[in-house]
């Protein structure tokens, strides 16, 4: 389902129209709403813009939210970059799933032109206080076609990269 024009009605309110007109000049920003309230105004200002970067407190919230701002625009501009499920003195390593997601959102960011741009991106704060190794975004998936000979020792050195 899409509420797509709802944000006409909502892009015509006087607070929303401040509020944009405050973030076109600000670099940062920080507003506060009703719970019940955030997907809308949320929307309603990401509307137009060319990036967003939402912080929230939790992962959960990070999720509810990206679920909702998917009923504002399509779902694949609009994001969730999760953190690990894991902390750094634990000896486990995060879930390859989490890897994958984290390591396919930083190539999107850095070579836009390869697939669907990210509009609005959704992270919870402790995804981005988490180190990173620079240049993720760089790292060229690895594509494994049924019936292609991959060299061997390119897929190992690939698959370790």
């Amino acid at each position: 389902m899409s509420l797509g024009s709802l944000l006409e009605a909502l892009a015509r309110d006087r607070v929303i129209q401040q509020t944009r007109d405050d973030l076109d000049r600000a670099i940062t920003t920080r507003i506060a709403v009703p719970y019940s309230a955030a997907p809308y105004v949320t929307a309603a200002l990401c509307d137009g813009m060319e990036q967003v970067v939402i912080v929230t407190p939790t992962d959960r919230v990070a999720y509810e939210l990206v679920d909702q701002l998917q009923d504002f625009r399509p779902s694949d501009e609009v994001v969730m970059f999760p953190a690990w499920e894991t902390l750094p003195h634990e000896r486990l390593s995060p879930s390859g799933d989490t890897v994958g997601t984290r390591m396919a959102i930083l190539r999107r960011l850095k070579h836009p032109d390869e697939s669907t741009p990210i509009r609005v991106l959704v992270t919870p704060v402790r995804a981005i206080i988490q180190p990173m190794v620079k240049n993720l975004g760089d790292v060229a998936p690895v594509q494994i076609v049924a019936g292609q000979d991959y060299p061997l020792t390119q897929l190992v050195i690939d698959l370790v990269n």
